[in-house]
């Protein structure tokens, strides 16, 4: 398993990305350092779809505390310039992960 400290890490990665993609487009435009800016953050997505396995084994052994410390965590390092939609996105991915957590935790039928 991955871990719950290599979820965050995953989650951070994403985070940083929306914001420099939500930064980048306040102008309606990618500048090319902006786009030199995102192609950095390329590896780090590419190593996050490559363990997406490990991060569905590590969902599936979330407690409760956990997805709420990994909701806290996400709301810590995502920000996009609009407050309102910030929050918005913050409680979908609260909901997602608790849904997640509850649905990959269901024992499989036969």
């Amino acid at each position: 398993m991955v871990g719950i400290e290599t979820l965050k890490q995953d989650i951070t990665t994403i985070a940083k990305v929306i914001g420099k993609v939500d930064k980048a487009l306040e102008d309606d435009k990618v500048s090319l350092s902006e786009g030199i800016g995102l192609a950095f953050e390329l590896p780090g997505l590419f190593k996050i779809a490559k363990s997406y396995k490990n991060a569905w084994a590590e969902l599936r052994d979330l407690s409760d505390d956990e997805v709420a410390e990994l909701s806290d965590h996400f709301a810590q390092e995502f920000d996009l310039s609009d407050d309102d939609a910030e929050i918005m996105v913050e409680n979908f991915v609260e909901l997602l992960l608790s849904l997640a957590s509850a649905f990959l935790s269901l024992p499989k039928s036969e």
